[in-house]
């Protein structure tokens, strides 16, 4: 990339920015909740990254975004035993693209080449609640 970062490739994977992340949790004897944030920065638009395919520079500006998920556990036979969770998944329905998701030809399947030739991004779910039971033996 004579110095430059490079384009998203499947073969080489995807440029992003820095990831900060932080994580809270406050326990009690059968119970704790847990906080966690992932901040992830972006690139401007203008940043240059070589594309290996076209063997030429192009914009590789991306957003950055910030994601929170929150996890209730119970513990009702200790934390051996039986856990129970209840967890939602980006609290705040933040709509983003992982910088690492690859981009995807538009699934038309159109004889047009000039349509094929555009690609979308792969957004992420937005929130989620999930509930898990766990035991062990």
């Amino acid at each position: 990339g004579n110095g430059k970062l490079l384009a998203d490739t499947y073969e080489l994977g995807a440029t992003w920015g820095y990831t900060f992340n932080i994580s809270l949790k406050y326990e009690m004897d059968n119970f704790d909740v847990a906080w966690f944030s992932r901040f992830v920065t972006g690139f401007k638009d203008g940043t240059q990254g070589f594309n290996i395919y076209q063997r030429e520079f192009e914009d590789i500006g991306k957003e950055g975004y910030t994601i929170s998920d929150v996890h209730f556990n119970y513990y009702p036979l200790g934390k051996d035993k039986l856990t129970l969770r209840f967890s939602i998944l980006n609290i705040f329905n933040q709509f983003y693209v992982d910088p690492t998701s690859p981009l995807k030809v538009e699934a038309d399947n159109s004889k047009s080449e000039s349509i094929n030739q555009v690609r979308a991004a792969l957004y992420e779910p937005g929130t989620d609640y999930r509930i898990e039971v766990r035991y062990r033996f």
